[in-house]
């Protein structure tokens, strides 16, 4: 595989890469800012994880929206296609509306912890491959991805 169809398929999955960097972003900042195994009393915390989430998942919709239809990559693994970009697009918006519900309401009852919001971009991550696959591997991957983070949350 040249080094142009190798970057033309990163750019076809930019927008779950992006998901998937969020949730590493959440979880490294959950660990950077724990003093203790209590619940997070700081108040501006719920807040950071929020917006890095919000914030990725943003870059996200905004890396679908510029994406156009373009096949299949990876010999045929994932299929990119306007349904897989209008899926992808809803699950993203879902996404993000359910952290900011979420996250207000765990804040609120002060059980707020980052790895709430790594694992619900996970689980997004993993959804927006299942949109994506065009064959019955691709679909399990994305499956066992969103189901495990699911399983945790």
């Amino acid at each position: 595989m040249s080094p142009e169809q190798m970057l033309q398929n990163l750019g076809l999955i930019a927008p779950i890469l992006l998901v998937s960097v969020g949730g590493c972003v959440s979880m490294l900042l959950s660990v950077a800012t724990k003093h203790n195994d209590d619940v997070d009393q700081d108040a501006e915390r719920p807040g950071m994880y929020m917006v890095s989430s919000l914030v990725f998942l943003a870059l996200a919709l905004v890396a679908l929206w510029q994406q156009q239809p373009a096949g299949s990559a990876w010999n045929g693994l994932i299929s990119v296609d306007r349904f897989g970009i209008f899926g992808q697009g809803i699950l993203v918006t879902a996404s993000a509306l359910a952290l900011a519900i979420g996250g207000s309401y765990w804040d609120r009852q002060r059980l707020v912890r980052g790895e709430y919001f790594a694992l619900s971009m996970f689980a997004t991550a993993g959804m927006m491959l299942m949109v994506l696959a065009s064959e019955l591997l691709t679909f399990f991957v994305g499956l066992e991805i969103m189901s495990l983070a699911v399983y945790v949350l």
